[in-house]
C-alpha cells in the first residue's frame, strides 16, 4: 500500500468513520472521543502506516508461503488496519483514561465500520478499472447500497467480542479476517437472494 492510498484511507474511510460514529451517538462525552481520536489520527497516521507495513511483512513471514513476496487478499488487507490502527492507539495511552470503556467501543465501532470500508472500495476499484467477472453486477450493487450485515444485533455483537479479544491481547489477523470474508459472503447471499425475488 503506497502513502498516497494510505492517506485517502485515512480521509475517506477512518475520518469519514469518525465523523459518522459521532453522529450516530451523539453526546457530549462521545463528541470529545471523536475530537480526541480524530487529532491522533491525523497525528499518528505515519504511525499507523508504519505499523501496518510491519506488521503486513510479519504476517507474510509467519503465514503465507511465499514470503514476503506474497499478495494478500482485501480481508486480510482490512485485518491488518484494523490491528495496526488498534496497536497504534494502544501504545499512545489512547484507552488509559477514566472512560476508557466508552474508548473502546468508540474506537472498534470507528475502526471495523473503516475495515468494511476497505473491502467495499476494493469492488468500487474492480469496476474502476474495468475488470471483468461474474461479480460484477454484485460489485454495483455494493458500490450502491454497501455491504450487508446481517441484522442489527450482529456488528455491536462483533464489536463486543473483538473488544474483548482486545483486552485479552487475543486479536489476530487470521480471526479478523475470517470474520471479514464472512460478512462478505453472507452479503453476496443476501444479494443473490434479492436478485432471485426481483
Amino acid at each position: 500500500m503506497t502513502k498516497k492510498k494510505f492517506s485517502e484511507i485515512v480521509r475517506e474511510m477512518l475520518i469519514s468513520s469518525i465523523n459518522k460514529t459521532t453522529g450516530a451517538i451523539g453526546d457530549s462525552a462521545n463528541c470529545k472521543i471523536g475530537q480526541e481520536l480524530e487529532s491522533l489520527v491525523y497525528r499518528l497516521k505515519w504511525n499507523i502506516y508504519s505499523e501496518y507495513q510491519n506488521k503486513r511483512d510479519e504476517f507474510k513471514v509467519n503465514f503465507m508461503r511465499g514470503g514476503k513476496k506474497s499478495r494478500i487478499n482485501r480481508h486480510k488487507i482490512a485485518a491488518l488496519f484494523y490491528i495496526s490502527f488498534i496497536s497504534v492507539m494502544e501504545e499512545n495511552n489512547f484507552f488509559c483514561s477514566p472512560s476508557k470503556e466508552l474508548k473502546y467501543l468508540f474506537a472498534h465501532n470507528v475502526i471495523f465500520n473503516a475495515a468494511i470500508g476497505i473491502i467495499e472500495a476494493f469492488f468500487i476499484y474492480y469496476l474502476d478499472a474495468r475488470k471483468y467477472s461474474h461479480n460484477r453486477a454484485y460489485w454495483l450493487w455494493v458500490k450502491k447500497n454497501g455491504m450487508v450485515i446481517r441484522n442489527s444485533k450482529y456488528k455491536p455483537y462483533k464489536i463486543n467480542e473483538f473488544i474483548l479479544a482486545h483486552k485479552k491481547k487475543n486479536l489476530s489477523v487470521l480471526l479478523l479476517a475470517t470474520i471479514f470474508h464472512s460478512i462478505e459472503c453472507y452479503s453476496k447471499a443476501k444479494f443473490e437472494e434479492l436478485k432471485k425475488k426481483n
